[in-house]
């Protein structure tokens, strides 16, 4: 089973939520979107509570119900062992070196998901092949911990310039606390991970990591732009024209933050706070309000 998306997670733990039906991109507008954000808003205390919550356990079961037993204040070391020791041992069942495995991590997560390719990963580590590198992120992704997004060749494309430097994202966030943490070597990783969230930029480059892997979920392609004018992410659902979508989880957001959107002749700003119909087809949604709208 895949670690719960944040509707889940709402639906299990917040059962007295009541959330409108998810977002279908290709089949509901922008206007219907931005209703039905409208409509959540009136559960907005809960939810973002909520959210707080999924940014520190993720969507497993082992960190969700300890943060849970323990009302939102600790999670003991052992979630973290558990699945740190899942990980190491899938990975060392195929022959990978634990020693490469650290390093190739610790890179990823330097990079703060920034693209990058195996030839910049060789330059940053010990692993003297970028061929190397590439088999230990294709396991990494066969075990459902990190997930790559290309670039498009051209602008609203759908197909992927495969030549070009990728993100790299975790798909779930407590498997990015889990390798984050053992890479630092920390014997406390729920305290040093809420320490670290107290850092704005630490705390957004996270919130775009989790909307990156709710993204990869929906049917179609995912990308992202980055020529004179970045794009966070590209969705291109299955016959239907790409949503382009830019995350900005900070309490103001000028013309500046929404210059990649406009560009592209609209899309969906994924704010802190803000929610509001901008000119040029641009939508603002407040981070924790989308994902509520993000099924499987």
């Amino acid at each position: 089973m895949l670690p719960l998306l944040f509707r889940h997670y709402i639906e299990n733990l917040f059962p007295d939520v009541k959330l409108p039906d998810a977002w279908v991109p290709g089949l509901m507008s922008f206007e219907s979107l931005y209703e039905k954000a409208q409509q959540l808003t009136y559960y907005d205390p809960e939810i973002k509570q909520a959210f707080e919550g999924y940014l520190m356990t993720g969507g497993l079961p082992l960190s969700t119900n300890e943060y849970l037993r323990n009302d939102g204040h600790s999670i003991s070391p052992e979630p973290y062992f558990t699945y740190l020791q899942s990980v190491l041992g899938d990975t060392m069942k195929i022959g990978k070196s634990e020693r490469y495995f650290r390093e190739i991590i610790a890179a990823v997560i330097s990079k703060r998901f920034e693209p990058l390719d195996a030839h910049l990963i060789t330059q940053m580590t010990d692993v003297g092949s970028h061929n190397t590198i590439a088999d230990y992120l294709e396991a990494l992704e066969g075990f459902y911990v990190l997930r790559s997004i290309l670039q498009p060749k051209t602008l609203g494309s759908d197909l992927p310039a495969f030549k070009k430097r990728k993100k790299i994202y975790f798909r779930d966030p407590f498997f990015y606390h889990v390798l984050h943490a053992w890479i630092n070597g920390i014997s406390d990783p729920f305290g040093w991970i809420a320490q670290k969230m107290q850092d704005t930029i630490f705390k957004s480059k996270l919130v775009e990591n989790i909307v990156g892997g709710h993204l990869m979920a929906i049917p179609g392609a995912l990308f992202f732009w980055r020529n004179s004018y970045e794009i966070d992410f590209i969705l291109s659902p299955v016959e239907s024209k790409p949503v382009y979508m830019e995350v900005k989880y900070q309490s103001r957001v000028n013309n500046e933050d929404v210059k990649g959107l406009k560009k592209a002749g609209g899309g969906i700003l994924l704010s802190y706070d803000s929610l509001t119909q901008r000119e040029n087809n641009v939508i603002d949604i407040p981070v924790h309000l989308f994902l509520a709208l993000i099924r499987q």
